[in-house]
């Protein structure tokens, strides 16, 4: 008699201590029984006319981790009916290794490659691949993403204002022309194109003094003449009315310094042109041509309406092309009287050497 009093006591207690690890919030059915499987043995968890068992009674009976032991097979059984929870674990790993779904029990792991590849998509229901293809790490604002090789991709360097991306021909790097191209003579030619780097249309005039009255000053952007042979025009327009004087006219190219009394200091004066004509239009020109990376030569010429006043030639080893420098024109009167000559416009123009 005790000993069938201390068994029901026992039992009543194991399935208080079990129905207490049972919370009834993930109640899925009435099970008459559940068992727990790993591989081939199983442990029956409890057999009772219990209403249901919960995941979270599974959860904490399976390990804490559900990586433990390799992921071996757990399976979850339920009377006759078994679900498998997840299956094995690849045995082994590398570093970059990434972890995916084979099956829908199945883990795999998938090696990494080469640096550069990317992880894309092999499709609904198909493992991830790593892309055969190769792309750049890093990137500078302007650079263009190109094929630079049989799968793989790289970045075209941004250059200097007014060049243009050119085919350099099939199965090779596209290129950064020296200048915008144009064809002629049906195709049969091709030329570069100039092009204006700046204009402005001052139309300012003497005052009743001698001071110089001026363009707004242009800054040349380092390396524009970039190879020998490399042009650059700066061409000013002014008009005189009757008044008898001495007009100077100048431009200057990498000055340092400039007001209205002394003018330049420092630079290169590729126009300097005086003259007394009266009652015309006026036209100064100048063709700088870059010689190397700090000489250059330049040829001036003047026209005074339909006449040259003026022609002149000279060069300079004071100017370096990898910078950038000022350009600027100015006129003065000889005479201290208002509109004496009127400054009317300047104009720069590039002309590429190939």
């Amino acid at each position: 008699m005790k000993r069938f009093v201390l068994s029901l006591l026992l039992t009543v207690l194991w399935l208080g201590s079990a129905q207490a690890q049972l919370p009834t919030s993930l109640a899925d059915r009435q099970l008459a029984s559940q068992t727990l499987c790993s591989g081939n043995p199983c442990t029956r968890v409890v057999q009772a006319a219990e209403d249901s068992i919960s995941d979270a009674y599974r959860q904490a009976t399976l390990p804490r981790s559900l990586f433990d032991r390799q992921m071996a097979t757990y399976t979850l059984c339920g009377g006759l009916a078994c679900t498998r929870v997840v299956g094995p674990m690849p045995s082994s790993f590398t570093i970059g290794d990434l972890l995916y779904a084979s099956s829908s029990t199945q883990l795999a792991s998938l090696a990494d490659v080469a640096a550069g590849s990317y992880l894309r998509a092999g499709g609904v229901a198909t493992a991830p691949v790593w892309s055969t293809t190769t792309l750049p790490n890093s990137a500078t604002t302007g650079d263009l993403l190109h094929a630079s090789g049989s799968n793989a991709y790289g970045n075209l360097s941004d250059v200097a204002v007014g060049q243009v991306l050119t085919s350099a021909g099939t199965g090779t790097l596209p290129a950064w022309s020296g200048a915008p191209l144009r064809t002629a003579g049906g195709g049969t030619q091709t030329y570069h194109q100039s092009g204006t780097l700046y204009w402005e249309r001052v139309a300012v005039a003497n005052a009743a003094d001698t001071l110089y009255v001026s363009t707004t000053a242009y800054s040349l952007p380092a390396g524009t003449l970039a190879t020998t042979g490399d042009r650059l025009d700066v061409e000013v327009s002014l008009l005189f009315d009757a008044t008898a004087a001495t007009r100077t006219i100048q431009c200057n190219l990498g000055y340092t310094a400039w007001d209205s009394t002394t003018g330049f200091t420092g630079g290169v004066h590729v126009i300097t042109i005086t003259t007394t004509a009266t009652s015309t239009g006026f036209k100064g020109s100048s063709q700088i041509t870059r010689l190397g990376a700090a000489s250059e030569e330049h040829f001036a010429t003047a026209l005074s309406g339909t006449t040259v006043i003026n022609g002149s030639y000279g060069t300079s080893s004071t100017l370096t092309w990898a910078n950038a420098y000022n350009v600027l024109c100015h006129a003065k009167s000889s005479v201290a009287t208002a509109g004496v000559l009127t400054l009317e416009s300047v104009r720069l123009t590039w002309h590429p050497y190939r």
